[in-house]
């Protein structure tokens, strides 16, 4: 053995291999510093670093066989004759050595120190304020608001760059807190703020980029313009962001994120207004919203994005019960087909087209394309990552699922309804601690709505903690008594082994007006849950007949909570029934 390490330090094996171990670590170091910057794949990296850990068994016999000597590379003499050319391989092999070090030592340095680094937690995060309307008319609220709600939709197009979803940004209007305070909530590096005064045809509009950690002003302008220059101003403003944050657009991108949807003003007024009713998230909001997407739509027969506006009026109308099937589906898939075939580049479209795909045709294939050119468009909207999460958990791809989770939680954290929806990831994959901290953050955000007492009720019986599950369950039933809590009591006690509860649950769900016709899913499950199954798949059927939200879920929430019931012979004829498409 002697022997052997004694001719391979004669060879120079030992220190050629610690050089090419030093050379492989500082290039390695370089490509995961450079790639991200200029947006290169993961597999590049992955590649060569196959190609380097391939190289080094080479390199090794190579250097047992051959000697690099001043008169070139030759092959090493198999008996050491030759004292001088070994000693003065050896004596270049430490500079080497040295030099390879000496470069490490600076580029760990670097890579510490976040030089290079394209998005290190929030640097490249920023949340849009809502503009303060400083109009002696309030009625222009929703013209401030449209303002900053059209940068944030800029902004969220851009590549590297983190933005807060309305909802989260909004959370702070009205309130006088600190800005870095509100930072740190949000968990962005940089906030935009602002306030719009309009007379008559006349706009002052002010600006202003702060960063967060320091509360320098890397960005102050007021802009004294007409309102048909309200196109521009909100360019100006946005290339003065991405200089500011040192991000540079390439041509396409450039062309995507300052794209002018109409020309018209009167038309972006409407719109405008129109978003103001959708954000109230109420039946008469979304009435209304429609009334004025019509109206732009009615000047601008182009008008793609609000279409997908109205195409999200129709569909929540729907989805919550608001306004009859029959009356909502068509029109919601006409305005969602209509606005990608104005145009096929609108996260929005292609969002609605996937919700429409998934929730209403049970088409999860398509939904999932569908899905992921919305995110190719805009990587920063909240409900295309929960919504494609829906599609992985149908493909049983949990830990992705929760990772697009993740993504809409951080994009919009301060949102009720994207933590609702969040929820049912971590419900379908048994993850009861994160249902509790985020029912816990709805109860904080809210404590008289619902759903945190539903969540925090539905981890509590996932954990076999009784005693604390039906309280909060009782108290969702009485913020909000429907099919949805009635049905979650009642899962409760069955799991308690409660058949009577159970019973009691579900002829308060019976007595609801019209139940059978968009609420049997839910007396369904309940009826299974006691072993009346004839009973059960009755309701299974009807709930097919009238296409409900819940049945595409039917064999991940059987899975869960009752297996015998998901293997019975009837499941898989029900199934089939519904033909979902993977």
């Amino acid at each position: 053995m002697s022997k052997f390490l004694k001719e391979l330090k004669r060879r120079n094996v030992i220190k050629s291999t610690i050089a090419y171990l030093v050379v492989a670590w500082v290039l390695l170091q370089v490509f995961t510093l450079l790639l991200p910057i200029i947006g290169a794949p993961e597999w590049i990296v992955q590649g060569i670093t196959l190609v380097l850990a391939i190289g080094l068994p080479i390199w090794i016999i190579v250097s047992w066989v051959y000697d690099i000597t001043p008169q070139g590379i030759e092959k090493t003499n198999d008996v050491g004759q030759n004292d001088l050319s070994s000693h003065a391989t050896n004596k270049r092999l430490n500079a080497f050595i040295i030099a390879s070090l000496s470069i490490a030592v600076v580029v760990l340095g670097l890579k510490i120190s976040g030089v290079f680094s394209s998005n290190s937690n929030n640097e490249y995060a920023i949340a849009v304020l809502p503009f303060v309307n400083m109009s002696d008319d309030a009625e222009q609220e929703y013209f401030s608001d449209g303002i900053s709600e059209e940068i944030i939709n800029m902004l969220a197009q851009v590549p590297k760059l983190t933005v807060m979803a309305r909802t989260s940004s909004f959370a702070f209007k009205g309130k006088n807190m600190d800005l870095k305070l509100i930072g740190e909530q949000l968990n962005v590096g940089y906030l935009l703020e602002g306030s719009v005064r309009r007379s008559g045809n006349t706009l002052r509009i002010t600006a202003q980029l702060i960063d967060v950690a320091t509360g320098a002003h890397l960005y102050s302008e007021k802009f004294d313009r007409e309102v048909e220059d309200v196109f521009d101003i909100q360019d100006e403003i946005s290339q003065n962001i991405l200089s500011a944050v040192k991000i540079k657009l390439l041509g396409e991108e450039k062309e995507a994120v300052f794209k002018k949807y109409t020309d018209n003003t009167d038309a972006y007024e409407l719109y405008l207004e129109a978003l103001f009713h959708v954000n109230k998230f109420t039946p008469d909001g979304f009435l209304k919203a429609i009334e004025l997407f019509d109206k732009a739509i009615a000047i601008d027969p182009n008008y793609a994005i609000a279409y997908s506006g109205k195409a999200f009026s129709y569909m929540n109308l729907r989805d919550f019960d608001w306004l009859p099937s029959d009356e909502s589906k068509s029109q919601a898939i006409e305005a969602a087909e209509k606005s990608l075939e104005l145009d096929n580049q609108i996260a929005d479209g292609h969002l609605a087209v996937g919700r429409i795909k998934l929730h209403w045709d049970w088409n999860v294939r398509d939904a999932n394309a569908a899905f992921k050119k919305a995110l190719d468009i805009n990587p920063n909207s909240a409900e295309i990552h929960v919504q494609l999460a829906f599609c992985l958990v149908l493909y049983g791809r949990h830990e992705e699922a929760i990772k697009h989770a993740e993504i809409a939680k951080s994009l919009d954290p301060l949102s009720i309804l994207n933590l609702v929806y969040t929820n049912f990831i971590y419900y379908f994959v048994l993850d009861s601690k994160s249902l509790l901290a985020n029912g816990e953050k709805m109860v904080a955000l809210e404590p008289n709505f619902f759903s945190g007492h539903y969540w925090i009720g539905t981890a509590y019986t996932l954990l076999e903690k009784f005693d604390e599950a039906i309280p909060e369950l009782e108290l969702s039933v009485r913020q909000n008594p429907g099919p949805l809590t009635l049905n979650n009591l009642g899962f409760a006690y069955a799991e308690m082994g409660d058949t009577l509860k159970v019973r009691e649950v579900i002829k308060k769900i019976e007595a609801i007006e019209g139940i059978e016709e968009g609420g049997s899913y839910y007396l369904g499950s309940l009826y299974a849950l006691i072993g009346e199954l004839d009973t059960a798949y009755y309701y299974f059927e009807k709930a097919v007949q009238n296409r409900e939200n819940a049945m595409v879920f039917l064999k991940q929430q059987f899975s869960l909570i009752s297996p015998e019931i998901e293997n019975d012979p009837r499941m898989a004829k029900l199934l089939d029934k519904m033909n979902v498409i993977y």
